[in-house]
């Protein structure tokens, strides 16, 4: 049941090709003219670089495991319970499975396998000529220590982001280089909005999307008090970062201050929250303003 056969000549016909041993087939190199589709019942198909240009459909049932290189021109079927093992370099590089399409249909298993010691970057595991269904019904397994991992999709690709922080995880996810922001430099303004990376990550809005600073900030005066406050987005990601409601009667930097602001979370989403920070305006005041302070600790 842990044999490993390798089939290196050419794979013809266009029959099913069924495995139900428990051990390893692995398909070699070659360019194969084989039009049929392949079920894996048991055990695990290794794509040894592979071109299956031709194939119709592959179905990996429970507890099976495809891994390796190579290209698959029909779509792949994750059944509950399979695996798909992704080998990746050291650092990123190219996807190592070219698909048709690809759908898991239940929880199953994405397991990384490094080649070295891998760092922080955004590493494609397959890229897709059709639909992509099901991501979420994958668990991330072979994280390294230190590291976090998540899925995303960006067009046809999907790719693994591992990173030492959530900020690095937003600069991967929105296709921004690690240098630069990781030294401090959170000043730039990407999209011409108004809005530094920094506010950017912290309000969790895309820097390529122009989205205006009003979108995200809307202030208000209550007449009972009266109290001036400003409803805010949170980017619930954004651990790495402390927004801090801030007031000035006179705009000068020295004059901010938090001293007297209440701010509370106002509604509560999955991956934001809304808060409302607020003021007194007291007797004698003729101006008072409001911002959100974002920092790094």
């Amino acid at each position: 049941a842990t044999n490993t056969i390798s089939l290196l000549g050419e794979l013809t016909g266009s029959d099913v090709l069924t495995k139900s041993g428990g051990g390893t087939l692995s398909l070699g190199t070659n360019t194969t003219t084989f039009s049929g589709s392949i079920q894996v019942n048991r055990g695990i198909l290794n794509l040894d670089g592979v071109q299956l240009t031709n194939l119709l459909s592959m179905n990996l049932a429970n507890e099976t495991t495809l891994m390796g290189r190579g290209t698959i021109s029909g779509g792949v079927i994750l059944q509950a319970g399979a695996v798909l093992e992704s080998n990746q370099g050291a650092t990123p590089g190219s996807a190592p499975l070219a698909v048709g399409g690809f759908v898991v249909q239940g929880p199953s298993i994405l397991n990384l396998k490094f080649v070295g010691t891998p760092t922080s970057g955004l590493y494609p595991v397959l890229t897709c000529a059709s639909g992509i269904e099901g991501l979420s019904s994958l668990t991330l397994m072979g994280v390294p220590l230190g590291l976090s991992a998540s899925l995303i999709q960006q067009g046809n690709t999907v790719s693994a982001i591992l990173s030492s922080s959530s900020s690095e995880a937003w600069l991967l996810k929105n296709s921004l280089p690690l240098d630069g922001l990781g030294a401090g430099d959170w000043s730039g303004d990407l999209d011409g909005n108004g809005l530094s990376l920094m506010e950017e990550y912290f309000f969790g809005v895309t820097p390529a999307t122009p989205v205006s600073g009003s979108a995200l900030l809307q202030s208000e005066i209550q007449p009972a008090g009266p109290t001036l406050s400003v409803l805010y987005r949170k980017n619930k990601a954004a651990t790495d970062l402390i927004g801090t409601a801030v007031w000035s009667d006179t705009l000068e930097s020295a004059s901010w201050s938090s001293s007297g602001i209440t701010d509370i979370q106002v509604q509560n989403d999955l991956d934001y929250e809304t808060r409302r920070a607020s003021i007194p305006i007291l007797p004698g005041e003729s101006r008072k303003f409001m911002r959100i302070k974002i920092e790094k600790p």
